[in-house]
């Protein structure tokens, strides 16, 4: 089934206008907090070290530590799974990259007046994002939907999401259900190896895993030896390339890297 993914640097808000999408269409509604927490109970890890992800200083030079690393890498593989099962309605600021894969992810972004009070956005939401994705949060060119809570309220916001899901485009097709399958390998890829290489980069299809890291370049060829016959005992591998060569890499699996 078709799910909905809302973005937005305005946590009530947007949670109000999940929370009515969900009900009307009987989705299951997970926001931020309940993402952390669905991860820290599937990971076993703890909870307060998924938090810190967020709380990173995004004026370093390098923004994330491993563990940080490894715990955005488990709360996006958490994400994948609860979009594979279906009729989700998440609320959040991760995984948009993840979601722009997958066709029958309607993908949202709710503004609203940059005002104080209880209209008041979180900034830091939105330099973290940047930070993370090297992207802007706020750029309606990375959304299938863009609704402004300045012009309309969170019912009638709730009844364009819910109108536009309609459209056939949201249906899922067996490529779209395919590429779902393949970013849930990746994603389980990355995060059995992002901690000891951060850079890492994963590519799946149907089984054929393709790895990059600079720890694989030219001289560390053990390296790569050992995290090849790593992830061909992993369920579902059947065929491993690691690469330390990004250009090498970005051409094989044509730029488009989980």
């Amino acid at each position: 089934m078709s799910s909905i993914a809302i973005w937005s640097q305005y946590e009530n808000q947007s949670l109000e206008v999940g929370r009515h999408v969900a009900a009307y269409l009987d989705y299951r509604l997970v926001s931020m907090q309940e993402l952390l927490v669905l991860t820290a109970a599937e990971f076993q890890m703890p909870e307060a070290e998924l938090s810190a992800v967020f709380r990173k200083k995004t004026g370093l030079k390098e923004v994330f530590s491993k563990k940080s690393n490894k715990g955005l890498a488990c709360i996006e593989q958490q994400l994948c799974r609860l979009i594979a099962e279906g009729r989700l309605v998440f609320v959040g600021h991760v995984g948009l990259t993840l979601c722009q894969e997958i066709s029958h992810v309607l993908k949202v972004l709710v503004l609203d007046h940059p005002g104080g009070g209880s209209a008041a956005g979180d900034p830091r939401v939105k330099e973290w994002f940047q930070a993370a994705y090297q992207k802007d949060l706020e750029d309606p060119n990375l959304y299938d939907l863009t609704v402004n809570l300045a012009h309309m309220d969170g019912v009638e916001a709730g009844n364009i999401i819910i109108n536009t899901l309609q459209h056939h485009k949201f249906t899922p097709m067996t490529y779209s259900l395919k590429c779902m399958d393949n970013l849930e390998l990746s994603g389980r890829v990355k995060t059995l190896l992002v901690e000891e290489y951060p850079d890492v980069a994963v590519r799946a299809h149907d089984g054929a895993v393709y790895v990059f890291s600079s720890g694989f370049n030219r001289g560390k060829q053990k390296a790569a030896l050992q995290t090849k016959q790593r992830l061909l005992r992993l369920e579902g591998v059947s065929h491993v390339e690691v690469y330390g060569d990004k250009k090498l890499f970005d051409t094989i699996t044509c730029g488009q890297v989980r």
